[in-house]
């Protein structure tokens, strides 16, 4: 579901059912309010899943049968030039993890390049902090380059 409660202000939400081959079962809901201020933006996501079973050892996929997460974004995106549409944010929450919480905390920047009515270029950089599956290991940290190439037929 995707509102437009005013021109600046969206609430999406979405729910699955997931049954997998292996005989797992997930459940997964999502809801995100957001609100524009200009080139500034903020938003507030509330996720959950749920799955029957934990297979990651087995199967190797993630698949917690407790999973919470409530972060909110702070961003701020637009056209640094007629070429150059930038977005830098910045995403702080917790999360529950198995029973376990801990700090999300992403920062995030991508641009856009207009070569041509044709082609773009997407470039930009991720970094991610989250919790340790158990106490005492150091946090999850993410880091990753993007590139994209498009050509608009």
């Amino acid at each position: 579901m995707n509102w437009d409660i005013s021109t600046k202000t969206n609430l999406y939400s979405e729910f699955y059912l997931n049954n997998y081959n292996d005989g797992n079962f997930q459940q997964q809901s999502s809801t995100t309010i957001g609100h524009k201020f200009g080139f500034f933006s903020v938003a507030a996501n509330l996720s959950n899943s749920r799955y029957a079973h934990n297979f990651q050892e087995k199967s190797g996929y993630y698949s917690p049968t407790d999973f919470l997460s409530l972060t909110e974004v702070i961003a701020l995106e637009g056209d640094m030039f007629k070429f150059l549409h930038c977005r830098v944010a910045t995403t702080l929450g917790r999360q529950r993890i198995e029973g376990k919480f801990g700090s999300v905390n992403v920062y995030e920047s991508r641009c856009t390049t207009k070569i041509s009515p044709t082609l773009e270029t997407d470039f930009g950089y991720t970094y991610s902090i989250s919790p340790a599956k158990n106490p005492g290991e150091n946090s999850y940290n993410n880091r990753s380059f993007i590139g994209e190439l498009r050509l608009k037929f």
